[in-house]
């Protein structure tokens, strides 16, 4: 069998969509790197294009094809105002009242009947000339690409929904009476293929590992990653022989189920514990775990909440240990920019919950809970050319160019090349990293 790993994603979605017999599809989608090589290269396979919160537009990307594009934006985020703006002529965009568009927001559950009647108002006002599919009700995976197909009708495509925990579940039940729904998911779409490269990246292995071993964590301690994703870290954490055995607990159900099946796969699937819990109310009793985890999850919620249920399910005498990402240090990167440039692509970054923390108050917070003896120790992720699958760091370029003018961002791209090509590329990303003790 041919090594599929490098293999673009519009080339996989492609292979998919043959293999089930789609000719045109209706496609829903968030993030760039889901849909724009499928823009680019194949056209042609797309009926319809629905974003929610893809956080910026490539204008000249998508303008051949406006007329099929509905954008869903939050309130103020801007992508809804430019979709329907005269840059892109034909285009739709509707803003959903009372919806931000982080990361982690959940708009399918939120606002479920306002992102179901867009969706199928566009879908429909766009579906002639788009068959219906004749396929059973099935689950399989072509790829790389898992796939789960309900209903009847024209075909449309969910892709993943970012880091959205319900995804598209609350709207498939009206959108299957209507469309053959096909719901992807797998290691290759999403969130799910960044969070699996940062695993692999040896400057982020490392920042872990120094915290573990800060904590004094043995193979024969009892852990719990809060936030644990698709299980990235988990399963590094045993295979690397550092424990035993240890318990992931996240909020979304769509990553842990990514995470049940790629530990089954690599055959670590006895070794890890899954539960599906919010880490503000942590279904574990007092004083469980030896050590507790957490890594650029605090962001996400009610910081202070999440770490006294770290704390509460932690034995005295234990270790607490968290990674924020640092919204208060600016990046570094290693490429020949202007000033004005590079300080526009290393400022602090943002997205983070009204009571979340991503700055150096987690040391505040570790003080006010009552941990002693804690380790404050801003760190930084180093990213450069070669490490893992290149994903992560692919990702935070193309993250830097998003906030760049279009000269600018032409500046930026030349600079990336060269440094990239002398070997001399690379990306640090600030974070503070904390390790405190529970009172016995």
């Amino acid at each position: 069998m041919p090594d599929t790993q490098d293999q673009p994603v519009e080339r996989r979605l492609v292979e998919l969509f043959r293999s089930l017999g789609i000719e045109r599809a209706h496609v829903v989608a968030s993030t760039s790197w889901d849909w724009a090589g499928l823009v680019a290269s194949h056209p042609e396979v797309i009926a319809s294009l629905t974003l929610v919160s893809p956080g910026g537009l490539d204008v000249d990307l998508l303008r051949p094809i406006a007329s099929k594009l509905l954008v869903i934006g939050g309130e103020g985020d801007g992508v809804a105002r430019l979709a329907a703006s005269p840059a892109m002529p034909g285009a739709v965009g509707r803003e959903i009242e009372g919806y931000v568009g982080l990361p982690w927001a959940d708009p399918a559950r939120d606002h479920t009947d306002v992102m179901c009647a867009g969706i199928l108002d566009h879908v429909h006002a766009t579906a002639g000339g788009t068959p219906p599919l004749s396929v059973d009700a099935s689950e399989g995976e072509v790829a790389g690409i898992t796939y789960s197909i309900e209903g009847h009708g024209p075909p449309l495509v969910l892709i993943p929904l970012m880091l959205a925990p319900s995804q598209w579940a609350p709207l498939i039940p009206r959108l299957r009476e209507r469309y053959t729904t096909i719901t992807l998911g797998g290691q290759e779409l999403g969130f799910v293929p960044l969070l699996e490269d940062r695993a692999r990246t040896t400057g982020y292995t490392r920042l872990v590992g120094s915290m573990l071993d800060a904590a004094g964590l043995a193979p024969t301690d009892d852990l719990l990653e809060v936030g644990c994703g698709p299980g990235s870290l988990l399963r590094w954490m045993v295979a690397s022989e550092r424990v035993r055995r240890v318990v992931g607990v996240d909020i979304n159900d769509y990553l842990l189920g990514e995470a049940r099946r790629q530990a089954d796969l690599e055959g670590l699937g006895d070794a890890i514990d899954l539960r599906q819990g919010n880490a503000e109310s942590l279904p574990f009793p007092d004083a469980r775990f030896d050590v507790t985890f957490s890594s650029t999850v605090m962001e996400e919620g009610d910081a202070d909440l999440m770490l006294g249920e770290m704390i509460r399910v932690t034995r005295p005498g234990g270790k607490v240990v968290v990674i924020v990402r640092s919204v208060d240090i600016p990046w570094v990167v290693n490429a020949g920019l202007p000033l004005e440039v590079k300080a526009r692509v290393e400022a602090p970054g943002g997205g983070v919950a009204k009571r979340g923390c991503a700055d150096s108050s987690l040391y505040r917070r570790f003080r006010d809970a009552g941990l002693r003896g804690t380790l404050m120790a801003p760190q930084f992720l180093p990213m450069q050319a070669g490490d893992g699958r290149g994903v992560l760091l692919r990702r935070v370029l193309e993250g830097m160019a998003s906030v760049l003018d279009r000269d600018d961002a032409a500046v930026f791209a030349d600079a990336v090349d060269e440094a990239r090509n002398a070997g001399l590329l690379s990306v640090a990303w600030p974070h503070h990293c904390a390790v405190g003790s529970k009172p016995e």
